[in-house]
């Protein structure tokens, strides 16, 4: 073996064993309670500045004794980006500022066969503050959901659907040791909360997603907690960086709900005028 072979070799595993030493950990809890009805998922393909324009998505960071809601908005600050960049800031116990930004599609990925591991996309949270972030919860609010997949293995593998219309989603995790920000490593505890159905019930797509809507991989609710290490700054900003993809659901079209309340005066107006002849 040549001396240049031999230090690249060295200089790898020292990498390795850096990484090794590094790496922050992701832990999928059991699901959160809760059941959302909607009339169908309209889009898999959501950017951060589409969840703002959407307008109902909503970021709560959490510390101990207190907690600061924000709502997800556009370009501001440096959230400029035009592919699609979003955003929610706001206030951690007056002791620094709090930013979770997201550009581009939240379910883009450079391996279709491996979704889990080949992100692109990531929201990244980053923390001025010198007061911990315990939690944060990310509230879809009644057009935004979080698509999960139920189907990955040891290698990601995962092509399933699920829900008819929401195509392959992407559990929260991280990817390789290089998204521990200048914080160090840390250990997070994720929960989904507020099952995700239709309210005319489909059929499942996949062998994973037996039976009707909700099939268990679409979510309102998504929050993670941090279990290791303080997530606080000590000077420099810290970031956490992560991957989750979101979908988009619908309400139905003005000329639909106007048939449907006619529907329903209809039926009242029946049932007002069946009442009146059964007195006389």
């Amino acid at each position: 073996m040549t001396k240049t072979r031999f230090a690249a070799l060295t200089a790898m595993m020292a990498l390795g064993m850096a990484g090794a030493a590094n790496a922050s950990s992701v832990f999928i809890q059991p699901n959160g309670g809760g059941t959302d009805l909607v009339f169908g998922v309209t889009g898999f393909t959501t950017t951060g500045a589409a969840m703002a324009a959407l307008g109902t998505l909503s970021v709560t960071v959490n510390w101990a004794g207190g907690s600061d809601t924000q709502a997800w908005t556009t370009n501001v600050g440096a959230c400029t980006s035009v592919s699609g960049c979003g955003q929610a800031s706001g206030s951690v116990n007056g002791t620094g500022s709090w930013t979770l930004s997201e550009t581009g599609d939240t379910g883009a990925v450079a391996d279709i066969f491996n979704p889990e591991t080949t992100g692109v996309n990531a929201w990244t949270l980053t923390s001025t503050a010198t007061t911990a972030i315990t939690s944060v919860v990310i509230n879809g609010g009644q057009l935004i959901v979080f698509d999960r997949d139920l189907n990955k293995t040891s290698t990601g593998n995962g092509l399933q659907a699920g829900t008819p219309g929401s195509a392959g989603g992407i559990d929260y995790g991280i990817v390789g040791n290089n998204f521990n920000g200048t914080g160090g490593t840390y250990s997070v505890n994720v929960t989904y909360s507020n099952q995700v159905g239709f309210f005319t019930p489909a059929a499942c797509s996949g062998s994973t997603y037996a039976g009707n809507t909700p099939c268990g991989d679409l979510w309102n609710t998504l929050t993670f907690a941090f279990t290791g290490p303080s997530f606080v700054s000590s000077g420099s900003p810290v970031t956490w960086t992560f991957f989750q993809d979101t979908d988009t659901v619908g309400s139905p079209e003005p000329f639909s709900a106007g048939l449907m309340g006619l529907g329903l005066v209809g039926v009242l107006a029946w049932r007002k005028r069946k009442a009146s002849q059964s007195i006389v």
